[in-house]
């Protein structure tokens, strides 16, 4: 590759893998059939077992269930430089993220647990389509699993209570080919892990049989990443 076009597929590479990185951050925040149909708005309504997530209150006064489904998310992008020659298009991969709920009636207690994948997605480029030898990858990978046991109590026939605790488990996987004047291309990687804590507390109020009220507060959670970079370029 000539020094321009160089330079120039370098810039290309470090803004294409953190718009990638960043997109991959995607919240699934629809968790759950109905709640995707109704576009998110569940809070209030809250009657599966993926009350868990949206609602906990809305885990008493339900029947005993188990909820098993998945999301299949295939990303679409492209990206073009006339400039470097660049015309690339993003790989048609499935990122599946599977889901589970179980929720156990005890009469006007209620005790549930979520395994689900509230946020998530990747990106895989053809390398070559950057002016990159063939043999090199680039990619970008994320995703967060939920474990969440929680509990919910029925105070009143119409007024619910719940919690849920949130066990964060993050995943990083970062693959791209590193650039050095003189020396050559060479194949930069990167994976790490993380562990969070935080908590959804819920409340639930049904007026009717029609109609209900819902609020939750979900705290705030910090993932701290901790991994190995090979840079064989530096030596490491």
């Amino acid at each position: 590759m000539s020094k321009l076009k160089t330079i120039l597929v370098s810039v290309v590479l470090i803004f294409a893998v953190s718009t990638s990185a960043l997109a991959n951050g995607l919240s699934l925040n629809s968790v759950g059939a109905r709640a995707l149909g109704m576009g998110g708005a569940f809070v209030g309504l809250a009657n599966d077992a993926t009350a868990l997530y949206w609602n906990p209150a809305g885990l008493a006064g339900q029947q005993s269930s188990v909820l098993v489904f998945a999301s299949d998310i295939i990303p679409m992008a492209t990206y073009k430089m006339d400039l470097a020659g660049i015309d690339a298009k993003v790989n048609a991969n499935h990122y599946i993220s599977p889901n589970a709920f179980f929720n156990y009636n005890m009469g006007k207690l209620a005790l549930g647990l979520g395994v689900f994948v509230p946020a998530g997605l990747g990106a895989d480029w053809n390398a070559t389509d950057f002016g990159y030898p063939e043999g090199f990858e680039f990619s970008s990978k994320i995703a967060v699993i939920n474990i969440a046991p929680g509990v919910a109590y029925q105070v009143t026939d119409q007024f619910s209570v719940g919690v849920a605790l949130n066990v964060y488990y993050a995943m990083f996987d970062m693959f791209q080919p590193a650039v050095v004047p003189g020396a050559g291309v060479f194949q930069f990687e990167e994976s790490s892990t993380g562990i969070g804590f935080g908590a959804t507390l819920g409340l639930k109020y049904d007026i009717n049989e029609m109609f209900s009220l819902g609020a939750t507060f979900r705290t705030k959670t910090s993932v701290t990443m901790d991994g190995t970079a090979k840079n064989p370029a530096f030596g490491a």
